[in-house]
This record gives C-alpha cells, structure tokens and sequence, in this order.
C-alpha cells in the first residue's frame, strides 16, 4: 500500500503524466531493514543518547529521500543548475550540524550526497561499536544532525526543483514498532512538530508501537497531533469492497501466470463440491420455511445468510460427530478468514500453492488448488496461531524474566480458548443471533485486564476499534477475534454483524476459567426453551 503512493508506481499506474502532477512525493523508508536497534546506542543517556539516535535515523531517511530522487531525476532530466544548488545547501547544513562534505569530481551531485549520507551512517555505528570495548566514555566528534535545521530545510528546496510536485513530501516509515523506545519517542518528537505542509509523517506499525511519549514527556494525541487509520478496520467495516480489492490481486497474478487462461479467483481456489450441494439444500429448506411464514429475518435471504452455515454444522456436530470434516475450502472463506489483511491471504494461498505443486495436483487444462489442500492448510495455519504463537509469547516472557508479561500472556490465551469455545457454542445453539466474531466492552476494564486486552491486539489475537452504543449515547469499544482462528475453533468465518455484549466481570472470569465464562454467558444469551442448548459440552479448540 505505501510503495503504490510512490512517484514511480505512481506513473506506471497511470494516476499522472508526469511526477510534477502529483499533489505529493512520497518515499518508502523501510526501517526492518536498517538495523537500527543497536545495543551499545542504549549506553548512551538522555540528550546524548537522543541527539546521536535522531542523526543515524535522519541519514537513514536522507539516503533513501536522496536514492529515490536521483532515480527519478534521472527520469525527469534534471538540470545541472538544480542539483548543483541542492548539493550546495545540503553541503552547507552537515557543515553547520559539524559534518564535513568532501565534493568528488565526475560524481552527480545527488549521488554525492547519498554518498556522504551512507558515510555518516556508517561512522556512527563505528563510534557505537567502538563503546563495547571501554567503560569510560567515547568522545564523539562526527556531525550532529537535527530534524528542524537539517531535514526541513533539505525537503523544503527538495519541493523547488523542476521535477518534483509542489505537495508535501510523505516520508513513509515502514514498520516503526521494530525502532526501539527512544527512537520511537524521537519520531513522536516530530509528529508533535506539525511540519505537515512540507514533510508528512506517515508511520506504519503492526500495533506494536510502544509509547506516544515525545522526548521531552509530552503525549501526542489523536487528532490535534495525527490520525490514525487501522487497515484491518477499515476493510472488515467494507466487507465486499476488501472481496473485490483482493480479487482483482489475486486475478491480475493469475493472468501473469497463466496467460490466455483467464482464470477466476473462485475458479482456482474452489468449494468443496459436496459440502456446497448440502449448503445448497439448507438454503432451500431455510427459504421454504421463510415462505411459509416460520422464517425469522425480514427477507427469507435473511435467514440464508444467518442461518445456512450454521445449521449445516450443527449438523455435523450432532449424532454423526463429524465435526471436524467440515471444508473452509473456497476463495471467498479465505478472504474471509484473512480477516482484511492482504497478506494473511497471500500467506496460506502461496502455502496450498507450493503444497498442490510438490503433489502435481495442477492440470494443465484447468489448474486450480484442490478443496481438500486449501482445507488441510487453512486448519493448520489456524492451528499455528493458537499454538505456536503462543508458545512463542509465552518464551518471550519468560526469556525476558517478566513475570508479569508471561502471567498476561497465560489470561490472554484463556480468554482466547473462552471466547472461541462461547461462540461455537453460539453457532450450534437455536439463538436469533448464532454467527459471533465480536464483542463490545461495556465498562471500563481493571490495569491488568487492559494489559491481556492489549497483548491481544499487540500479538494480533484480537482488532479493537469502536461502535456506537445501542442507545445512541456515545461509544464502546469493540473487539473482533482474528478470524485466521476459525478454522481452529470450527467458527463460520462470515459472520461480520452480529457481537456480544460483555463486562469486564465477564472478561475476568474468561481470564482465569474459559469453560465457566463460556458457559455463564451462554446462559446469559438463552432463554426459555433455548436454555437447553448450554447444557452441550463447550469445547476448548478440537472437539
């Protein structure tokens, strides 16, 4: 998503004729691969610590700012005057932060001064690599350079040249929550600065972003300081238009790869042919009975949406106990289970590709991934994330010797295994509501249960966002589980509207005894005839 924003995607896209027409100049900045968590930066103190931290992330940007524009220029034929001028300020402000420019003939000006930035980079993790070797402290003497009185006048004569749109430039920090705390506080520093109009900050982080505390302490707020926009949010609240965004993906790499064959999405990765005839048969079953006046829903495809899926694994669940041979098999489930994240798609997709290949389960005359591969590594993928992942917590937390971290991350698990054993309960039961992937938090939870809350979204267990009260007085926040989990927890992967309400009470209970909170709420939801349905075993992962 954000290397489309840039110059020469943009261009190839068709969006401008040429780069001047953008209203933005936008630049990729990758931080995973800049290695710049390093242990002996963490010796430093305070100002020294943040001063020589905000240097080496500046000639990290100004390499890659000044890498993409010499490319470009290139393109665009940028006249020697331009970057003559541009070599000359940059040259005079490194000077000015106690750098030395040393100008090399026959060299293009842009080129030298992504030279001279990748120089600095590399002396400064020298000085740091230097401190491992004495206990006393290192003069430093290279350059110095800050944010207001280096970068800002460098992208403001940036936005002068010819080539480039007169716009903000939109430096992309890629991957932030891999920066460590302090360098994390340095960009909340810049945030707070408000240098919009020329450079816009936009940083993106797989919610591991550890403080919004700037250097000095301050809180940078939501939205006086920035906006923030949860991606997962917005495709699962625009259901068919996440549907329609990865279909054209995964439609234009089938073209590519098989040319001619003008293959569909739902052609390649299809049904489990026999599942779908019996589905087939409970939709009718659901409107006849609609039609004759026992439906539940205002339109009879009311009911086949909620009910379909539902009754069909209940079936399965019932006398035959075949519960586990249900098929997630089929393009729209995996979008679905992707949960609007792309590349959870992307990732068991290409799985089932490589496993399908390896078997020479391809035809030539219509190659496509058989139901039963696309079922095996969906459930295995699933399975992973209940218990690999958590595995993988749990070491962190123990290796790490936080006895509190490892206490939150055994409730988070707990309170993973409850609200997937309640909502399978759901699924089976005969409620009016029977599709749950959400719940809404009324009240304000405890200090340790917002700790289990906010490991969840942290390791991607669970997406917060807010709804709006049934009432119409203000907001709860609500919670979605991973739907990567219903496989695990034999979930229809569908189910989009309908959430539970619960208490933090509840959630405490879920924490510590995830088969007494399944149940408690299960009696909670039933009434009358319907109690009967709590009394089915509640199941914790397989049944």
């Amino acid at each position: 998503m954000l290397r489309f924003l840039e110059p020469s995607v943009q261009l190839i896209a068709g969006k401008v004729r040429c780069i001047s027409d953008l209203n933005f100049f936008a630049i990729h900045i990758p931080i995973r691969t800049a290695n710049l968590s390093i242990p002996q930066l963490e010796r430093l103190m305070d100002s020294a610590y943040s001063s020589l931290a905000e240097h080496l992330l500046l000639m990290h940007i100004a390499t890659r700012v000044f890498s993409d524009v010499s490319d470009l220029a290139a393109i665009d034929d940028l006249n020697s005057t331009e970057s003559t001028e541009l070599f000359a300020l940059f040259t005079q402000l490194m000077e000015a932060s106690g750098g030395t420019v040393t100008e090399t003939q026959d060299v293009a000006p842009l080129k030298q001064i992504v030279a001279a930035c990748e120089s600095e980079f590399r002396a400064t993790i020298q000085y740091l690599k230097r401190l491992t070797f004495t206990k006393d402290p290192v003069a430093y003497n290279g350059a110095l350079c800050g944010y207001i009185d280096f970068l800002i006048p460098l992208i403001s004569k940036l936005k002068d040249l010819s080539f480039t749109p007169r716009g903000p430039v939109f430096l992309m920090l890629d991957d932030a929550d891999n920066l460590p705390e302090g360098m994390q506080k340095i960009i909340n520093t810049w945030v707070a600065m408000r240098t919009g109009p020329t450079v816009s900050l936009k940083v993106s982080t797989q919610l591991r972003y550890k403080t919004t505390r700037t250097l000095d302490g301050t809180l940078i707020e939501s939205p006086h300081d920035y906006s923030e926009i949860n991606i997962g949010t917005i495709y699962t609240s625009r259901k068919e238009h996440y549907f329609e965004r990865v279909s054209e993906i995964v439609k234009r790499r089938l073209d590519i790869h098989y040319p001619g064959m003008n293959l569909t999405p739902i052609e390649f990765f299809p049904v489990d042919e026999k599942q779908e005839r019996e589905i087939e048969i409970v939709r009718q079953r659901l409107r006849e009975n609609w039609e004759k006046g026992e439906g539940v829903g205002n339109r009879a495809s009311d009911d086949v949406t909620r009910y379909a899926v539902p009754e069909y694994m209940a079936s399965l669940a019932g006398s035959s106990k075949s519960s586990s041979t249900f098929s997630y098999a089929g393009f729209r489930n995996m979008v679905d289970i992707s949960g609007g994240v792309v590349r959870a798609f992307l990732e068991p997709a290409a799985l089932m590709y490589s496993e399908a290949e390896a078997l020479g389960r391809f035809t030539v005359e219509r190659p496509q991934i058989p139901a039963a591969i696309q079922d095996k590594i969906l459930k295995e993928w699933s399975e992973e994330l209940v218990l690999n992942e958590f595995d993988k917590l749990n070491r962190e937390a123990r290796t790490s010797g936080d006895s509190e971290r490892h206490e939150t991350a055994v409730k988070l698990l707990n309170l993973v295994n409850g609200l997937g054993s309640l909502f399978r309960a759901a699924l089976l039961s005969r409620g009016s509501e029977r599709k749950f992937f959400s719940f809404t938090l009324s009240g304000r939870p405890s200090e340790k249960l917002d700790r289990v809350l906010s490991l969840g979204v942290e390791w991607g267990y669970l997406q917060r966002s807010t709804i709006g009260t049934k009432e119409g007085l203000g907001r709860n926040t609500q919670y979605v589980l991973n739907r990567r989990l219903a496989p695990y927890y034999k979930l229809d992967p569908s189910s989009y509207a309908a959430y539970l309400q619960v208490t933090p009470e509840d959630l405490e209970v879920a924490c510590d005894d995830p088969k007494r909170f399944a149940r408690s709420r299960l009696e909670k939801k039933l009434k009358g005839k319907e109690q009967s349905a709590m009394q089915m075993t509640l199941p914790l992962g397989h049944e």
